[in-house]
């Protein structure tokens, strides 16, 4: 299965910190570790070793970084998103269209969180094959840290059929009283090739986020699968203003 990595914005509230780079290759600590760099060994170690890494803003400083933090036997095709990044991320990700559209199922992944290390595991050992839209969530009582997303589905299952994403502040006023907990919804998503069709008639609508497309694929195909990721620690945080930095660093650490 291919890794479709979005690594194309400018990531506007962090330009204080990471100035004239893709935040995805922002050094995080001593290591010189990036949220890119740990992505890809995550990957890698866990069998996902063909990338499409859609690039955009200061592409070149992008295009530099890769061979020094390639994974032995990882390979990397790197697009460029030219200026299209600054429409929307779904037009970012529109750029991989010609590369992803026959494949059967890929993985979407964001490059500028972290993941733990369990959850690429969980995902390797699923055995997903069927060519259909599968996401991820786990459970938290308390309000997140990182994550904008839940996942209404059958929660007394594992695997469940997706109703609807829900806005993480939406799912606070109208859910939480019924369910009592928050359904998180993982930014690393397995789609089919066919999505890609769906995101570029939603473009030439108006929607600009690939969020707000998977929404309304998820309804209108009325087939895709939520994966509850069982959990007692950490899963993934963003990298979205500077005060993530020491957070992120604390994760990794003790990873």
């Amino acid at each position: 299965m291919k890794t479709l990595i979005l690594a194309a914005g400018e990531g506007s509230r962090t330009q204080e910190i990471t100035r004239d780079i893709p935040k995805s290759i922002f050094s995080l600590n001593r290591k010189n570790e990036t949220t890119l760099s740990i992505l890809l060994k995550n990957l890698v170690d866990h069998g996902f070793n063909e990338i499409i890494l859609v690039g955009g803003y200061k592409i070149e400083k992008l295009r530099e970084e890769i061979p020094k933090i390639q994974p032995k036997g990882c390979k990397i095709e790197l697009i460029d998103a030219s200026q299209d990044y600054k429409k929307g991320p779904i037009y970012s990700f529109l750029t991989a269209y010609e590369q992803m559209i026959n494949e059967k199922q890929f993985l979407l992944v964001p490059g500028d969180s972290v993941f733990s290390s369990s959850f690429f595991k969980f995902i390797q050992n699923s055995n997903i094959t069927e060519d259909v839209c599968r996401l991820f969530y786990y459970k938290s009582d308390k309000y997140p840290l990182s994550g904008s997303q839940c996942l209404l589905t059958n929660f007394t299952e594992q695997i469940g059929k997706v109703k609807k994403i829900i806005k993480l502040k939406k799912w606070k006023e109208n859910y939480l009283r019924k369910h009592k907990f928050y359904p998180i919804l993982i930014p690393m998503t397995i789609l089919p090739g066919k999505f890609f069709k769906y995101a570029k008639e939603q473009s030439e609508k108006g929607v600009k986020n690939v969020i707000s497309a998977l929404s309304s694929f998820c309804t209108s195909e009325n087939n895709c699968k939520s994966y509850q990721f069982y959990t007692n620690k950490w899963v993934f945080h963003d990298f979205d203003i500077p005060n993530d930095i020491s957070k992120i660093q604390e994760l990794i650490k003790n990873e």
